[in-house]
């Protein structure tokens, strides 16, 4: 199976000391969320997944409201 080198790079990044959250940004429909949930498999720490595909990004509170 075909596997994108974004899988790999998140699961190296979710290895590191934690500094920041982890943003994927790409256009639609580019396996952004396959990638995600790919690498959340290989990964054995927690993890949270939001998609931030939607009009409740409108408001400025939504990331602070979803990681709640």
């Amino acid at each position: 199976m075909f596997e994108r080198e974004l899988v790999s790079q998140l699961v190296n990044r979710s290895n590191e000391p934690r500094k920041f959250i982890q943003i994927v940004v790409e256009p639609r429909q580019t396996g952004k969320a396959t990638a995600v949930l790919r690498a959340l498999k290989k990964v054995k720490e927690p993890a949270h997944f939001i998609s931030a595909d939607g009009p409740i990004l409108a408001s400025p509170d939504w990331l602070r409201k979803v990681g709640e």
